[in-house]
């Protein structure tokens, strides 16, 4: 496609964002707490930040071993323009979830929460951050038109699992009121689907 370099330019932004915008709100507001997160969790999490956001996109993006070329999708500008605005999409939604938040922000079940956030962007999704995060990956592959969108397919699992942990910890934490929020708001923004079945004995 003839605009490719822009598309890679816009890949490239994106992937600044996510990144810059992670490291200057930490700087700001603190890191989050991992006390209670298993050292396994969080080094996977590190490795797919580095290698499925970081160097595998901009490997695609100076097309490194030809890669970009060798795993182009078609020469539609479907997957360009979806890429876009998914990617676009998902800024947002990370972006929105580190503001409503502000300092009260936990870690993957981490405790350093105080109170079960429901109205804003979390009256849309659950896990505005993780959803974000996702469509940012999602976003960015398919902007630089490259089948290897279908990594993300662990990293999908990788964030079901962690939201499954966090999601059992905050049903402990917030009991009747957590249920109260999972019949009404989804992980899917605006799709009341929830990531485990809860138990009947605690309703």
């Amino acid at each position: 496609m003839g605009n490719l370099f822009i598309w890679k330019i816009f890949a490239g932004l994106t992937i600044v964002l996510f990144f810059g915008g992670r490291l200057s709100w930490s700087f700001v507001k603190g890191k989050r707490k991992k006390d209670k997160v298993a050292s396994e969790i969080v080094k996977i999490r590190f490795l797919i930040s580095l290698f499925v956001y970081f160097i595998i996109p901009f490997m695609l993006i100076f097309d490194i071993f030809d890669l970009q070329q060798f795993t182009a999708i078609s020469t539609s500008p479907f997957a360009y323009i979806l890429g876009s605005v998914g990617s676009l999409a998902g800024l947002i939604l990370m972006f929105l979830a580190r503001f409503h938040r502000q300092g009260d922000w936990g870690f993957m079940g981490d405790d350093s929460g105080d109170r079960l956030f429901m109205s804003g962007i979390y009256g849309i999704t659950r896990h505005p951050y993780y959803v974000g995060a996702i469509f940012v990956g999602i976003g960015v592959y398919l902007t630089l038109n490259s089948w290897l969108v279908f990594l993300m397919i662990p990293v999908v699992l990788f964030v079901q699992k962690v939201i499954e942990k966090e999601e059992h910890f905050l049903e402990s934490k917030y009991r009747d009121e957590w249920f109260q929020y999972t019949r009404s708001v989804g992980v899917i923004p605006w799709i009341k689907y929830g990531i485990y079945k809860q138990n009947d004995n605690n309703k």
